[in-house]
């Protein structure tokens, strides 16, 4: 597979974000495709700090990537920048939020966070 940085410099971060979609949502939902997805993200976070940060909503993108490779830690610290950089979160922000309390090991967020976070998504 092309090395993440070559292919995010190539790309540039637009088509560098529809691809990463296209990879991460692939027909064979491979796992190997799902990473480089994940790593071309983070190389695009990296590489495109400006574009990056215009919208809160790339931070999102990256924890549902995070949570389709299932590194939680990082699913978790993704939603949380989306979230307090998003001023008036949607629903859908706030409900990825807090499926962070569902994962091995110790919850990211307190179960009453989590529930906190889907009473706000329902007003």
């Amino acid at each position: 597979m092309i090395n993440v940085e070559s292919k995010a410099e190539q790309l540039g971060f637009v088509e560098g974000l529809k691809v990463a979609y296209e990879l991460l949502y692939n027909d064979e939902w491979g796992e190997q495709l799902q990473i480089y997805s994940t790593n071309l993200l983070e190389t695009l976070k990296k590489c495109c700090k400006n574009e990056w940060a215009k919208s809160w909503t790339n931070e999102a993108f990256l924890g549902i990537a995070y949570d389709t490779v299932m590194d939680y830690d990082k699913r978790y610290q993704a939603f949380r920048m989306a979230y307090n950089e998003a001023g008036d979160p949607p629903p859908e922000l706030l409900l990825g939020l807090a499926r962070c309390f569902d994962a091995p090991g110790k919850p990211r967020i307190a179960s009453s966070e989590a529930i906190s976070l889907v009473e706000q998504s329902m007003h």
